[in-house]
Parts: C-alpha cells; sequence; structure tokens
C-alpha cells in the first residue's frame, strides 16, 4: 500500500510539472522570440544536468533516485526571470552593448533573484527536519533544485546570452523586431538605425502599419525599396513608411551669370516644364540674365479673429510699432501686413527662409545663407514663358510694353523676337 501511493504520489507530481514547464514556454512563446525560447531551453537543459550531477555523485543517487527528483526540480524552475535578462540582452545594437545591457540586467536582477533563492532555501529547508522520511526527501531534492537554478542563472546564463546574441538584436527576425517594438524595448522611430539596413527598418515599419489600417494592403502601391534613405534620415522626415515617385522633366539651357543651367523639375502639373523652357529659351535669345537678391523670405500669415475692423486697425498699428516686437528675436523683414481688412484680419509676416517651420532652434538665430539665384528666378521663368507664348505668335513681333520692361531688366533695351 505504502509502495502504491508513492506511485500514485510521484506520477501526480510528474504530471503537475509536466504541466507547468509546457504553460512557462507556452507564455514566453507569445513574447513572438525565438531566441527567448531557445534561451530559456538552454537554461533548462544546464539546470537540469547541474541538478542530475548534484543527485548521482554527491548524494550517492542511483538513477531511480534522480527520477523521483526530476519532477520536483522541475516545479521549482522558474523561466520568468531568465525571459527578462533576454530581453535586456535582446534590446541592444551592437555586441558592446549586448555586455553592456547584460550587465544591467544583472544587476536588477541579480539581487532579487538571490534573496528569492535565499528564502525559498530557508522555507523548503524546514521539511528536511520534519522526521518524516519522504518529506524529508523531497525537501532535500526542492532545496538542491533551487540552488542549482541559482548557480545557472548566476554564471552559465548570462554568458550563453552574450553568445547567442553575438550579432546584436539587429540580426533579430522581423517578427522578433516587431515584438520588441510593441514592448517598449526598441523605440519605433529608431528602427531605421537599430537594423543593418535603413531599408529593412521601413520595411518593418510598414508592417507594423498596414496592421493597424482597415485595409492591410493599403501600402502595396507606395514603394519604399530601392531609396537612399540616409539623405532622409535626421534631415527631412520621419517615421517613412516609403516615398512617392513624381516625373522630373528638364528646362532650359538657362544662361544665368554667364553660366549655363539645366534646370530639372519634378512636378506633375501639364504644361509647367514645358512654359519655364520657354523663358529659358528666350532668355537664350537675348543674350543671358544677371541676378540680384533683392529679398529672401517667406510669409506666413496667420488668421486673429477680434470683434472689429477696429479692433483690427490698433492691431495692426500696435504691430508696426517697436514695443509690437521688442520681445521677438527675429522680427518680420519688412512689418506686417493684413491681407485683407476686417474682423478676422490675416497677418502677413515675411520672415527670413531660415527660419520655416520645423528648423531647428541652432539654426534660427544662425548667419542667414545667401539662395542660390536659380531658385530665385524659376518662378519668374515660369510666368515669363506663359505670357511669351501668348504673346510672341508671329515673327519679328515686338514684345508690348510690359514685357518689354521686364525684358530691359535683363539688360535689353528692346526685344525683337520670333517664334
Amino acid at each position: 500500500d505504502v509502495l502504491s501511493s508513492d506511485i500514485i504520489i510521484l506520477t501526480i507530481t510528474r504530471c503537475i510539472a509536466i504541466l507547468y514547464i509546457y504553460f512557462q514556454f507556452q507564455n514566453l512563446r507569445q513574447l513572438g522570440s525565438k531566441y527567448i525560447l531557445g534561451i530559456a531551453g538552454l537554461f533548462t537543459i544546464f539546470s537540469s544536468f547541474v541538478f542530475s550531477t548534484v543527485v548521482i555523485h554527491f548524494l550517492d543517487k542511483e538513477l531511480t533516485g534522480l527520477n523521483e527528483a526530476l519532477p520536483f526540480f522541475l516545479l521549482l524552475i522558474d523561466l520568468s526571470k531568465a525571459s527578462a535578462l533576454a530581453k535586456f540582452a535582446l534590446s541592444s545594437n551592437s555586441q558592446d552593448e549586448v555586455r553592456v545591457n547584460i550587465a544591467r540586467g544583472m544587476a536588477i536582477l541579480g539581487p532579487t533573484f538571490t534573496l528569492d533563492a535565499l528564502v525559498e532555501c530557508l522555507v523548503i529547508g524546514v521539511g528536511t527536519m520534519s522526521g518524516v522520511r519522504q518529506l524529508e526527501i523531497m525537501c532535500c531534492f526542492g532545496c538542491m533544485s533551487v540552488l542549482a537554478n541559482y548557480f545557472a542563472f548566476m554564471t552559465f546564463f548570462p554568458a550563453c546570452v552574450s553568445l547567442v546574441l553575438e550579432k546584436g538584436a539587429r540580426y533579430l527576425s522581423d517578427t522578433e523586431v516587431i515584438s520588441l517594438v510593441n514592448a517598449k524595448h526598441i523605440p519605433a522611430y529608431k528602427l531605421e538605425s537599430m537594423m543593418e539596413t535603413l531599408e529593412r527598418g521601413v520595411a518593418i515599419r510598414r508592417q507594423m502599419l498596414s496592421k493597424k489600417l482597415p485595409e492591410s494592403s493599403a501600402l502595396q502601391n507606395l514603394p519604399y525599396k530601392n531609396y537612399n534613405y540616409s539623405l532622409v534620415m535626421g534631415a527631412c522626415c520621419e517615421n517613412v513608411i516609403g516615398y512617392m515617385p513624381i516625373p522630373v522633366g528638364v528646362a532650359g539651357p538657362l544662361i544665368l551669370d554667364n553660366k549655363e543651367y539645366q534646370v530639372p523639375m519634378a512636378t506633375t502639373e501639364g504644361c509647367l516644364v514645358a512654359s519655364t523652357n520657354r523663358g529659358c529659351r528666350a532668355i537664350l535669345l537675348g543674350g543671358g540674365a544677371r541676378s540680384r537678391i533683392l529679398a529672401d523670405g517667406m510669409t506666413r500669415g496667420p488668421v486673429v479673429r477680434l470683434p472689429s475692423a477696429c479692433d483690427a486697425a490698433e492691431v495692426k498699428t500696435w504691430l508696426d510699432s517697436p514695443e509690437g516686437f521688442k520681445s521677438s528675436p527675429d522680427p518680420p523683414l519688412f512689418g506686417t501686413l493684413f491681407a485683407a481688412p476686417g474682423p478676422s484680419p490675416p497677418i502677413e509676416c515675411p520672415h527670413s527662409q531660415r527660419l520655416s517651420m520645423g528648423a531647428p532652434k541652432s539654426q534660427l538665430h544662425g548667419a542667414p545663407t545667401r539662395p542660390h539665384p536659380l531658385s530665385s528666378l524659376i518662378g519668374w521663368l515660369t510666368d515669363f514663358g506663359s505670357q511669351w507664348h501668348r504673346c510672341c505668335v508671329s515673327a519679328n513681333q515686338e514684345c508690348p510694353g510690359r514685357l518689354r520692361h521686364s525684358w530691359t531688366s535683363l539688360d535689353r533695351d528692346e526685344a525683337q523676337v520670333s517664334n
């Protein structure tokens, strides 16, 4: 009867141990990382080996004794701390950072694990003094199990994690990277810098975004491959998910300040490049153009809602006074302009282009840069080319007065033009 009861107890214990280990690995699997599963498996195997060695060699137990002790060992395995240390290591971007993060994880988890192991040994060790032989044997196995787990976690496990992640977190699968982003271990905006290529970071961000969209295929027609993202990162766009290709035409040649230019223009507006090209041809026939920059600015127009037009006039007077801009480090270049009368006027404030929206603070108070004359001439060329096409319809026809004035400003007193 005693033997049969022992068999029943051991059978139940083994079943519970198997279910316990299964659910622990099932929870780790939900993290989506094969590395965490593999590392936890290595931890379990090594701990089992250490425990088996202790049972067989130090206590002169045969395989039968090991068979009895192993279920209690499995019941005392805690993979949560092992997975926590693995998460610290997986958030690394380089091998040096892996070592630093493992050390940081051990500094955080080590004292807790040491205290837990000490308390467990003291509590389980009480059973070794119960006088009941079977209970004493079980508690002895329990204490050895706790010590084996502690030894494996504090020595073997950190070295194992470092070796497994020798190439860094950038060699994880896309699913594992997404899991780390969702767990806040990797910032989503740093994906490009964390991966081996910038393009892969963009691809992973697209995967994450597609799962949140009502139509998961919405980004299929937005290209992202074969693009030089190094020109974008930290310069002109964040959280990139692709790029929009735009047709690029060329207008020219344009003779400006005795230099010849071919003007590329990216646009989807019909006739824009053709109109600019006609303006370039007109300047070429006239012997070229010389440029001077009189002002360089960009107008902002915030709308202010006021009770009445009289109040708007008072605001206008105040804005034009020195007191209105005494607290501003960068007053408008030419004062302010109310674009329309009334109680809700848009206030136009021309500022230097270096003060454009989103400019870094370090650029706001730096020396203004002189724009290339070519950029200031493109808009004029487009309008000039359109007027030229409308007005010059026959050979040797003289340009109208308004165009002649523009032509004179380009160092020609008169212009006889032909198609």
